[in-house]
């Protein structure tokens, strides 16, 4: 439990104003990340049903949208909930990472750190830090937070960020294979205000195995010595 509630804790002690800074070696030797609760965390009322459908219709649709690479069409659906809604946030983050990933373009990296952060206090407002969503979210915010700085040159801090995001996924791993319960996921913790969850158990599990596949075929492809890294 406390290795746990230690994740979201470093993830947002890893950023200062525009750059993460490491964390002190008393948080390096707590274990693997986790994520923790802040009562001073906002809490923004979600948006009132309208002609654009349900939080849940919305995140499906921008989805679609994003691997479309309609970009600009995916944010816009994103945006009534991404202030509210830690999947909505999420997504409006991947986003921003397809577009500089396809692009090239390392001057936007900033911004899109911007909306890591963002997400990141949405996290610690979940009622279920310990659900398995919870930690699949934040598995993939270190993910992004490593990406985006190697994009801006700060590979210490990104192959750091990448570690934490490894060791997430390596303690998520069991439920691959093994299909947790509806309370272990707590996919309705993390809809945030009253939000729906917008995925389902099969498709949590899908992001485990994604994430998990990431970083096996990244170790595959270095020397042998630093794989153990």
């Amino acid at each position: 439990g406390a290795a746990v509630i230690a994740a979201t804790s470093r993830l947002h002690r890893a950023r200062s104003d525009d750059q993460p800074v490491p964390p002190t070696d008393a948080s390096t030797t707590a274990g693997t990340p986790s994520v923790h609760s802040s009562s001073s965390a906002s809490h923004v009322a979600p948006p009132a049903t309208g002609s654009a459908g349900t939080a849940e219709d919305a995140y499906r649709q921008a989805s679609e949208a994003m691997w479309r690479y309609d970009l600009e069409g995916a944010e816009r659906m994103l945006e009534p909930w991404r202030h509210c809604l830690v999947w909505h946030a999420a997504l409006y983050t991947e986003c921003a990472l397809l577009r500089i990933a396809v692009t090239g373009r390392h001057s936007e990296a900033q911004g899109a750190l911007e909306r890591v952060r963002v997400t990141e206090d949405l996290l610690e407002s979940v009622a279920n830090p310990r659900g398995v969503a919870a930690l699949v979210i934040c598995a993939e915010l270190w993910l992004f937070r490593g990406i985006l700085l190697g994009f801006t040159g700060y590979r210490f801090r990104a192959l750091y960020s990448l570690r934490q995001s490894w060791q997430l996924y390596r303690r998520l791993e069991r439920f691959s294979g093994v299909q947790p319960s509806k309370a272990e996921v707590a996919l309705q913790d993390c809809g945030g205000n009253g939000g729906g969850a917008p995925l389902d158990i099969s498709e949590i599990r899908g992001r485990i195995r994604f994430g998990l596949g990431f970083f096996y075929l990244g170790t595959s492809l270095l020397p042998m010595g630093l794989s153990t890294l």
